[in-house]
């Protein structure tokens, strides 16, 4: 029972000293100078698919 306990402390003293830090290990290299919003447009129109592609792949009679 005392290694249970023992091992739930160190992993909150851990976590703890990551959250902290600021989680600096895990996260992007990122410029404060750019906008997230625009980030986030950029990705979106990336990965968008096109109306049309979207409804030949799943057929115009579906949900009907």
């Amino acid at each position: 029972m005392t290694s249970v306990v023992g091992r739930g402390a160190l992993l909150a003293i851990t976590m703890a000293a990551a959250s902290y830090t600021g989680d600096f290990m895990q996260r992007q290299a990122t410029n404060p100078e750019q906008d997230r919003f625009q980030d986030k447009i950029e990705t979106r129109n990336r990965f968008r698919r096109p109306v049309n592609e979207v409804i030949n792949e799943l057929g115009e009679g579906r949900g009907g």
